[in-house]
């Protein structure tokens, strides 16, 4: 399944789950007019392609020419290259350089051993609760699964951070329950973290018993959540879900 038709599923991924716990106003809005891909997103995106799923990689990028547009041939060559390559990105050289020395990182740091043997961009759809639900799992293999992810942090605790402000026990919860729903299996899930920036050095951390509790109890009411909202078309807004209308100190102040 590519990645058009699954996103086109009307169904409650992972993703969405953590838009729909803010509002699920915003879910809906953002379901019925979807943003364009932001330039960091492309970019993970591609890198995923190229760990992944590298013949795809081949047929979907290409490096970007340079022709000196300033001069009739040069003119004619841009646009004949447009011609022969209707259905491909052209990838500008010095992203096509960095994207290939993150895949080279994820390969030698050990991550492949962790994904041999895995299915990759594995699509699951199921149903619990009256939900209709779907995820596409980076790998599944028979033993665990891993998520590819890029970071610009530059120690184990910005990422540790930066996992738990991105939702992503949220995502693990609902990547375990897929692969449950796959394979029969309550498998451990990892995650590959890359830099952005060189060297690109890999952390691969395991979701933790805690990390998968409180992700699991969020992706739960987000389930419970789009269940009653489909039944009864019924998409409240944030402020429905407040309960006080006082500003206070958050907790960490």
């Amino acid at each position: 399944m590519n990645d058009r038709d699954y996103h086109a599923l009307p169904r409650l991924s992972a993703s969405g789950a953590k838009t729909l716990l803010k509002s699920p106003a915003r879910y809906r809005h953002e379901r019925e007019h979807p943003a364009k891909p932001t330039a960091a997103m492309e970019f993970g995106t591609m890198l995923h392609a190229l760990v992944l799923e590298p013949d795809v990689f081949a047929q979907r990028y290409v490096l970007a020419p340079s022709f000196d547009r300033r001069t009739k041939e040069g003119k004619a060559a841009a646009e004949q290259w447009l011609v022969d390559n209707p259905n491909r990105i052209a990838v500008p050289v010095d992203d096509w350089d960095r994207v290939a020395a993150m895949a080279r990182a994820v390969e030698v740091s050990g991550a492949g051993d962790l994904m041999n043997g895995g299915q990759m961009e594995h699509p699951v759809l199921w149903e619990r609760d009256g939900a209709l639900l779907k995820a596409k799992l980076d790998c599944l293999t028979p033993d665990c699964i891993v998520d590819l992810k890029t970071t610009s942090a530059d120690d184990e605790d910005g990422i540790q951070r930066a996992a738990w402000t991105f939702g992503y026990h949220i995502s693990a919860a609902a990547y375990q329950e897929a692969a449950q729903v796959a394979t029969g299996k309550t498998l451990p899930k990892y995650f590959v973290f890359v830099q952005s920036a060189a060297p690109h050095d890999v952390v691969i951390l395991e979701a933790g018993d805690e990390f998968l509790a409180r992700g699991r109890a969020l992706w739960d009411r987000a389930v419970r959540t789009y269940a009653a909202c489909v039944a009864f078309d019924d998409w409240p807004t944030m402020a429905a879900g407040l309960s006080t209308n006082k500003l206070q100190p958050p907790r960490w102040a």
